[in-house]
């Protein structure tokens, strides 16, 4: 379920055990985009540890 916290309100951490899977699609399609995708990645992945 997701929850919405309104701008400026902070909601109760999450202190549980999770694990997070990305699927990444490096086909042809994506061109020169990769390094914006895998730097999102990347990103999202350093909150998390």
């Amino acid at each position: 379920m997701r929850q919405n916290v309104p701008q400026g309100q902070s909601g109760d951490d999450c202190q549980g055990i999770f694990d997070l899977y990305l699927v990444l699609d490096k086909s042809g399609s994506v061109a020169d985009n990769w390094i914006h995708i895998y730097s999102f990645a990347e990103g999202l992945v350093k909150k998390f540890t």
